[in-house]
């Protein structure tokens, strides 16, 4: 069986470099451990936004990460909620939930029905 997911990065951090080998054919991954282990910038780096890990991330077999390949982080389609309650604290919750959606005129509708989903959802 394929694996859905591979890790083999390093990440260097503040106070000590962040190293994940790791090979799972699971779709559901928890991650835990004591603040400042690295969770978050493992699941950055997994997302893209850490643009200093360095070695490899595969996911169901392609390639997001390595020596000749970073795919953007809107390219992997990924979803992300940060530990932070603002994604971006100077914008609207509404702003913050729609970040990323299409602001086409067909789109619009889609996005207005997305966000009461989306308040509901999160009892918001």
């Amino acid at each position: 069986m394929m694996p859905w997911l591979e890790l083999d990065f390093a990440l260097p951090l503040p106070d000590f470099e962040l190293k994940v080998s790791f090979r799972t054919t699971s779709s559901v991954l928890g991650i835990f451990g004591p603040s400042g282990a690295g969770k978050s910038s493992l699941l950055e780096s997994i997302v893209g936004i850490r643009k200093t890990a360095r070695g490899s991330i595969r996911v169901k077999g392609v390639t997001w990460l390595d020596d000749k390949t970073t795919l953007p982080a809107f390219r992997r389609r990924v979803g992300w909620v940060p530990q932070n309650h603002r994604l971006f604290p100077h914008w609207t919750v509404r702003r913050n939930l729609l970040a990323g959606r299409s602001g086409s005129l067909r789109a619009e509708q889609a996005s207005k029905d997305f966000f009461e989903k989306s308040v509901d959802l999160l009892e918001l």
